[in-house]
């Protein structure tokens, strides 16, 4: 695999309205070339100053080739250009990537004198965020009647009108509107500082991380914001945005300490290991992730942690119709060297059946030649070396060797260990997800009632589905499923579980046993009715 330490790459950089001569100047550089670096050499090429740079900085900016908007962030003067250039996606249609070089935003990023023309405020909301208050509201809690119906007829109304965020009280409804949105520029970071959730400002994610953040300095205390949502809700897009703004919020001027990017960096490593097309998701988390970012007592980050959880460990064998494996196996036999592939004796895809059974090899709109370029770009930041990246890839060609040289005996074992880790894995998520639906109906129905029959408010009573009930069956003790699993594995049979199952809950209102005779029973969720076998 070839050392890139060294190799130069073209640096591009807009100068605007800087220069009445140029449009754009580009600079030869390194990974190792810093922007503060590409700004003095852009500044003197440009006779704006004496060659230290000055009072400029380099802007990383994101714009949406139909709607004519962008999104903006600064470069720290000891970031690399060449690195933030290097993980930018490829062929991308719909977005453009550029650095501009500005004047420096005196002081902080985010000051408390930081001064926004109030048109372009008033327009901004008016376009993306704000809705007319005889039609929709920005928080579900104020509706005159909340019913399932009013809440889906509100939620699709704003939804329609472009307005993507609803809070229920603390709570944050994002809906995925699968395009761009320029609602996520620095410029507007501020706007949601060290305010309420809730307060005059419209819904947005920025106003959660910053609650937590500023919560987190201000009491001393550790904060939590739990992301949840169907395959395909945006999870993953909201993961990073909150990191982002997280990050950002840390940096003090311009002393960023580059743990910033580590984190970030981190995203596309997780997201090609951990991630893979489904039928209803192109890049489908299959795991879940626990995320620690560590701050220090003056609210710079420190470091992060990421804990994961239930890998769909039976994708690596068998995948649904129209589904992938993980993406990194597609990547790696794209991306590889001539030399890569002789070292890690890598075929052809159609030789691998872990690849190619279902017929479904290839994502529209994605180079995966270059995604792979991406990942290893992107492993070098985090802190993988080379020797690193070489072990790691020769343990993903053996995995796919694996397939041809297992007996048969072995591959069905293997086959067998993954499906029961599919069905306990898939119990294990159906419960995370009641217990959340739990957590929404305590805060958002029953403590808010309770708080009104203490004040002695008058109102019409909302019922809600209690499932309470949902949560005994599976973690009760001692006769839970999830005791009971515990109590018999490993010496039960599939059959002996179930026979213990049915026995046990036969009478229990969210258990059910099929109506025909087959290995499987049944869990009433909130959500549903769901089938285990």
């Amino acid at each position: 695999m070839a050392n890139t330490e060294n190799h130069r790459y073209i640096v591009q950089v807009f100068v605007g309205a800087l220069s009445a001569q140029y449009e754009a100047l580009s600079v030869e550089a390194s990974k190792q070339t810093s922007s503060e670096e590409i700004v003095c050499c852009i500044a003197d090429k440009l006779n704006l100053n004496d060659g230290s740079g000055g009072p400029y900085e380099l802007a990383e900016v994101v714009g949406d080739v139909f709607s004519g908007e962008c999104k903006e962030r600064r470069l720290g003067p000891n970031e690399s250009p060449v690195a933030v250039m290097m993980l930018w996606p490829n062929n991308n249609s719909d977005q453009y990537y550029r650095f501009y070089l500005r004047e420096k935003i005196p002081d902080e990023p985010w000051m408390e004198n930081f001064s926004v023309d109030p048109q372009l405020i008033k327009d901004y909301f008016q376009r993306f965020l704000y809705q007319p208050k005889d039609r929709e509201y920005p928080d579900l809690c104020q509706l005159p009647e909340l019913n399932e119906q009013t809440l889906l007829d509100n939620l699709r109304a704003r939804f329609g009108a472009g307005y993507i965020y609803t809070y229920v009280g603390s709570i944050l409804i994002a809906l995925n509107p699968f395009k761009f949105y320029p609602i996520y520029n620095p410029k507007y970071v501020k706007l949601y500082q060290n305010k309420r959730i809730g307060s005059t400002l419209p819904p947005h994610i920025f106003a959660v991380a910053d609650a937590a953040y500023h919560c987190m300095l201000r009491e001393r205390t550790n904060q939590c914001i739990v992301i949840s949502g169907e395959s395909g809700s945006g999870k993953t897009e909201s993961t990073n945005f909150l990191l982002h703004h997280l990050t950002a919020l840390s940096q003090k001027g311009s002393h960023g300490s580059g743990v910033e990017q580590t984190i970030l960096s981190a995203g596309p490593v997780l997201e090609a290991f951990g991630n893979a097309k489904t039928a209803h998701n192109n890049n489908s988390s299959r795991f879940g992730k626990f995320i620690q970012v560590n701050y220090k007592e003056n609210g710079m980050v420190h470091g992060a942690v990421v804990q994961k959880y239930l890998l769909e460990k039976s994708r690596i064998c068998s995948q649904g119709r129209n589904e992938r494996n993980y993406h990194v196996f597609y990547y790696l036999l794209a991306g590889a060297s001539e030399q890569e592939k002789e070292q890690l004796h890598l075929l052809s895809m159609d030789k691998y059946n872990y690849l190619s059974r279902t017929g479904c090899s290839v994502v529209p709109g994605v180079d995966e030649q270059y995604e792979f370029s991406r990942l290893k770009q992107s492993m070098d930041m985090v802190g993988f070396t080379m020797d690193k990246q070489r072990r790691l890839f020769a343990v993903l060609s053996a995995v796919l060797l694996l397939e041809a040289i297992a007996t048969r005996d072995a591959m069905a074992k293997c086959l067998y260990g993954a499906l029961f880790d599919w069905i306990v894995m898939q119990l294990c998520i159906n419960y995370a997800n009641e217990h959340l639906q739990y957590y929404f109906n305590q805060h958002v129905f029953k403590y808010e009632q309770e708080e009104y029959r203490r004040e002695g408010i008058r109102w019409t009573d909302i019922g809600f589905s209690d499932n309470t009930g949902c949560l005994q069956l599976i973690e009760g003790k001692p006769a839970g499923l999830l005791c009971l699993l515990d109590d018999h594995f490993p010496w039960a049979t599939n059959e002996t579980l179930l026979q213990k199952f049915n026995s046990v809950h036969e009478e229990n209102h969210f258990y059910e046993k099929p109506q025909r005779r087959e290995p499987a029973f049944v869990v009433r969720h909130y959500a549903g009715r769901v089938k285990y076998q």
